[in-house]
């Protein structure tokens, strides 16, 4: 499998933006994604030459982080152990392991953009 988002290890940085910048972000003049949780911005990611769908793949990336980190907890809390040549999700029923991975496999579709 092919990634379009730009490969890791990425970083966080602190910056101000005036509101005049802000709502030059906001004309339509400049090709952006925002990555919204309700009304509030969580990330701006800039897709000015974007022809390879890179910028855009950034953005599904991000928006699906806090979906990959609940499903991806959810999954390792659970003591996994490799047996007999298979992984082993410690769980109550076949259809509650089953649910978990149908779970954090719809979040890595979620991080690619095809959900």
């Amino acid at each position: 499998m092919t990634t379009k988002h730009t490969p890791g290890r990425w970083r966080s940085s602190s910056m101000t933006m005036s509101k005049a910048d802000w709502a030059a972000l906001h004309s339509g003049k400049h090709p952006i994604e925002v990555v919204l949780r309700g009304h509030d911005v969580i990330a701006v990611v800039w897709c000015g030459d974007d022809r390879d769908g890179e910028e855009k793949a950034n953005a599904h990336l991000i928006a699906a982080a806090p979906d990959l980190h609940e499903k991806g907890s959810a999954l390792v809390s659970r003591d996994c152990r490799y047996e007999g040549g298979n992984i082993v999700i410690p769980c109550g029923s076949h259809a509650e392991a089953l649910r978990i991975m149908s779970e954090f496999r719809a979040a890595i579709s979620k991080a690619e953009g095809r959900a």
